[in-house]
């Protein structure tokens, strides 16, 4: 899709001037604001989530969606132009280009459904395991839109019984039978979902794979891949302790702390516009209560003061409830832009995992004993498990988040940390926040 529209962007602007000047002009192509046009257009692509590879495009949704990020990506390119005058180009031509790239986007997108609809791309996939981890993966490739897998069935270990309960795929056989199922049946990709007490039976199957012409991947790949995350009762304490090894290792660390820097000194100027104007309306509330300040824990475990703008007020029962300026606060984010202080003083940093309080921390270890993890990294304004998970009070929730939040610790990088805050801008755009 990224390929497609790369050259949906030249055409575009092909189109607009052939309509213009009756001639193909390859000169008009290559104008500094055509070049800059490539960054702008697919960068709101990807903040209005048109690069989401498991998801149905849907025709209107997904028409609003180019129709928005098109429209940003527009206005991103009319500043632009007005601080430099050789961004300028010929305004009909623009507009036409505009209106070109909007038909042809929508055309990658419906092309690219069409395509999985049919499955064409699929792959034929045996799962070896013996147990409900076994059926964790199936549901999961099951809810996953467009995952380019096709289970054939299930392979049980050679001591399990080949009555599987509670599952509508076929028992293709065992382990000892693997070899003659992948012939038989032409499979392509092999998930090995073993539990944990079953490593060196995982092991021999990887042996006996070794030669074979098809791709194996272990369940923890097999959901970083589909979800994003990282399962975490998949994983032991070892795995644990190398994780937060590594990652505090990786020398992107120190890059992380110097940009997070440069960054908040940036916004703090950009955004004291918006600040300024929050400080004026909170204070027509209270005065003195502007600010809302709370301990949370940071990297270390190291206690620290929390700084957001106040959203909730006390009700006529003497709960706390959500103000009505609280609520667009929250939408939009604004909430949290004195946090940013809290980025300069070293307390965060703009993307990790959330800063939690002394009593949600107690909660998650009764049901996640491996929750120190986090506390490997700053926590983050914003951060990958926020960006894909919605806040939550559940003991599901907790761990579900906390598997975003072993993700990030094993993968971040400055790629993985620019698309965080580009999900993050397309969720104050959107106006989602919560």
């Amino acid at each position: 899709m990224l390929v497609c529209d790369v050259g949906a962007v030249f055409a575009a602007f092909l189109c607009g001037t052939y309509l213009r000047v009756g001639a193909l002009e390859f000169r008009y192509v290559v104008q500094p604001i055509v070049w800059l046009s490539y960054i702008a257009f697919i960068g709101s692509f990807y903040i209005f989530d048109l690069y989401s590879p498991f998801k149905y495009f849907r025709p209107v949704q997904t028409a609003v969606e180019i129709f928005y990020s098109v429209f940003v990506g527009s206005l991103i390119l009319a500043a632009a132009s007005y601080f430099d005058r050789s961004l300028l180009i010929a305004r009909p031509i623009f507009v036409m280009a505009v209106c070109f790239l909007v038909l042809f986007v929508f055309c990658i997108r419906m092309l690219y459904d069409l395509l999985f609809r049919f499955r064409l791309f699929d792959k034929r996939t045996v799962i070896v395991g013996a147990g409900p981890l076994e059926y964790e993966v199936a549901r999961l490739i099951r809810r996953t839109s467009y995952s380019g897998i096709r289970v054939l069935g299930l392979i049980g270990v050679a001591s399990s019984s080949h009555e599987k309960k509670g599952s509508t795929l076929p028992i293709l056989g065992t382990t000892s039978e693997l070899l003659r199922v992948i012939n038989l049946h032409n499979v392509q990709l092999v998930i090995l979902a073993m539990e944990l007490s079953e490593t060196s039976s995982e092991s021999d199957m990887i042996g006996t794979l070794f030669n074979q012409p098809v791709q194996v991947v272990s369940a923890i790949q097999l959901f970083e891949k589909l979800e994003r995350s990282v399962p975490c009762r998949l994983v032991n304490e070892h795995y644990i302790l190398t994780l937060i090894e590594e990652a505090k290792r990786k020398q992107y660390l120190k890059v992380k702390r110097m940009l997070d820097v440069l960054c908040s000194l940036v916004l703090l100027v950009v955004l004291l516009p918006v600040s300024l104007l929050t400080v004026l309306l909170l204070s027509f509330q209270d005065m003195k209560r502007i600010f809302f300040v709370q301990k949370r824990i940071g990297r270390n475990r190291h206690p620290f003061q929390l700084f957001k703008f106040r959203s909730m007020i006390q009700g006529g029962d003497g709960k706390k409830i959500i103000s009505g300026l609280g609520k667009w606060l929250r939408k939009y984010r604004i909430d949290e832009l004195p946090q940013i202080v809290n980025v300069l003083k070293g307390d965060m940093s703009l993307v990790g995992p959330r800063p939690e309080t002394d009593n949600f921390i107690e909660r998650s270890y009764r049901y996640i004993p491996s929750y120190h993890a986090i506390f490997a990294l700053r926590p983050g304004i914003t951060g990958w498990a926020q960006v894909n998970f919605k806040h939550t009070t559940s003991e599901r929730g907790y761990e579900k988040k906390f598997c975003y939040d072993l993700y990030y610790l094993k993968n971040f990088s400055l790629t993985l940390d620019v698309s965080v805050l580009l999900k993050t801008i397309g969720i104050i755009l959107r106006g989602k926040g919560r």
